[in-house]
């Protein structure tokens, strides 16, 4: 077959009837532009959950935890040193000062003995000086030379009968010795020459005046008389 049949072949023929065949495709695999229905979806946004958080976000470990409660510390079963009293001043401002610095029962428990420690240090001074004194009184009221000595025992016995006559149990009590516990209130102002002296002096006027206790008529003086001096009989 010669080149002209093959072109003559491949021509369209005269006819106007016959339809143009369409231009060949150039496209191949690579450069055809897939159909519009054909597209890649786009991707899908990512999940909340799986999204990356961002490189400056703090890390769980790093976010800062909140407080627990502070406990309740209750100092009301401190063990108490023997002699100091719930309601003791001292007692009650420790356990407020404990309570504000939030301190440990423990440690509360050594300032309360502690405290009481040197307070009670403080007082073993003070009632040996006391004592002290009233033994210094003592000594000085044996030792005048009008009052002590050979005289001693019977003007203690004429003072003695005055305390007796007069004294309250309150100046009794300051009379005696002091003792913590068995007589608080005692000052041994009983061997201070100066109050020995006054009580023998107005039991020489209760054995001169003949006073007898109680109420009555007679012409017995009344304690008033005896002590001051101050009324006249008539």
């Amino acid at each position: 077959m010669t080149t002209e049949s093959l072109n003559d072949s491949a021509a369209p023929s005269n006819g106007g009837d016959q339809a143009p065949t369409s231009a060949p495709a150039l496209d191949t695999v690579l450069t055809q532009q897939p159909p519009a229905d054909a597209q890649p979806a786009a991707p899908a946004a990512p999940k909340a959950e799986d999204a990356a958080p961002p490189a400056d976000a703090p890390k769980a470990d790093d976010v800062p935890k909140a407080d627990p409660a502070p406990e309740v510390i209750s100092y009301d079963d401190l063990a108490l040193p023997e002699g100091l009293e719930p309601t003791d001043p001292m007692l009650v401002d420790l356990k407020a000062i404990a309570a504000e610095a939030k301190l440990p029962k423990e440690t509360a428990q050594q300032l309360v003995e502690l405290g009481h420690k040197a307070v009670q240090s403080v007082l073993d001074e003070q009632i040996a000086l006391i004592q002290k004194q009233a033994d210094t009184w003592e000594q000085e009221i044996k030792s005048d030379p009008e009052f002590g000595g050979d005289n001693l025992p019977k003007n203690l016995a004429v003072a003695a009968k005055a305390v007796e006559t007069f004294a309250t149990p309150e100046i009794k009590a300051m009379l005696n010795r002091f003792d913590p516990k068995e007589n608080p209130h005692g000052m041994g102002l009983g061997n201070h020459p100066a109050v020995v002296k006054f009580f023998h002096q107005i039991g020489l006027r209760l054995s001169e005046d003949g006073f007898v206790g109680g109420e009555g008529p007679g012409t017995q003086k009344d304690a008033a008389q005896i002590l001051y001096n101050n009324t006249k009989t008539k």
